[in-house]
């Protein structure tokens, strides 16, 4: 499981547990047919021992959750993330071309652990989007 994944059930578990608050709290002050009571009684569970339908039904809850904090811009940071072993790879930090790093035989390694450690100075992290967005 992707570390998307991972944030997908883990929401999803999240919307769950919310919806069990919720119900029960309408359980306890409303009057509600002797079906749907019984309907909800066995959804209050903890959310591994749902099947994989009603897990389902949750994780399209956290869909919508994560497409709203993709949509604010909220993204996961690679924390096992590799700097570039290449500056041609990263000459818009450096304001150059590829043509231009190329020219001036930037490839070297000496240059490289130079700008790595420039890069991990300013702060570099390697992120990716919260979700997959299906075109």
């Amino acid at each position: 499981m992707d570390k998307q994944e991972e944030i997908r059930e883990g929401q999803a578990e999240l919307e769950h547990e919310q919806w069990v608050k919720w119900s029960q709290s309408i359980a306890a002050v409303e009057t509600l047919s002797p079906n749907r009571l019984s309907w909800w009684k066995k959804l209050w569970i903890p959310y591994v021992n749902l099947t994989e339908e009603q897990k389902d039904q949750d994780r399209e809850w956290a869909d919508i959750s994560l497409a709203k904090l993709h949509s604010q811009g909220v993204v996961i940071i690679d924390k096992d993330r590799e700097l570039p072993d290449n500056p041609t790879k990263v000459t818009p930090y450096l304001g150059l071309t590829v043509v231009e790093a190329r020219e001036k035989n930037l490839e070297n390694n000496c240059f490289v652990k130079v700008i790595q450690a420039h890069m991990l100075k300013a702060g570099y992290v390697a992120v990716k989007p919260l979700i997959e967005v299906k075109e």
